[in-house]
């Protein structure tokens, strides 16, 4: 399992209830975790990444880790790595134009959603 394996989910295939299938049966399909619609609840572990960083700013940096855009850079930041991430695996990345429209804007909602969560603007 590498590193990219933890944003994208693959679909395994479906096969007849008595049909005997190989453990290590190829994926049918897969797609990037964060761009696709069900990311908007499954992502804990990127806003404990921005947390803990903005954690550490503010602890070393405390001027500039008092600002709110901290966290929302860093949300930006991490988000961008796992649509990177995401999109780096050709099965994973989107293939129409509208497809890449969709990807973009949903990995920037997660960003905006993992700044305001961060910043507590969520509760």
């Amino acid at each position: 399992m590498d590193f990219r394996s933890l944003f994208v989910a693959k679909a395994q295939r479906q096969s007849p209830k008595d049909l005997i299938v190989a453990a290590a049966a190829d994926a049918v399909g897969s797609t990037g975790i964060f761009i696709s619609p069900q990311s908007l609840a499954a992502f804990p572990g990127a806003s404990l990444v921005v947390t803990v960083v903005w954690a550490l700013v503010r602890k070393l940096a405390p001027v500039v880790g008092g600002s709110p855009w901290v966290p929302f850079t860093v949300s930006l930041v991490v988000g961008a790595v796992i649509f990177l991430l995401t999109i780096s695996e050709r099965a994973a990345a989107p293939k129409s134009t509208s497809q890449w429209i969709i990807s973009v804007a949903v990995a920037l909602f997660n960003s905006l959603y993992l700044a305001a969560s961060a910043l507590g603007l969520l509760h």
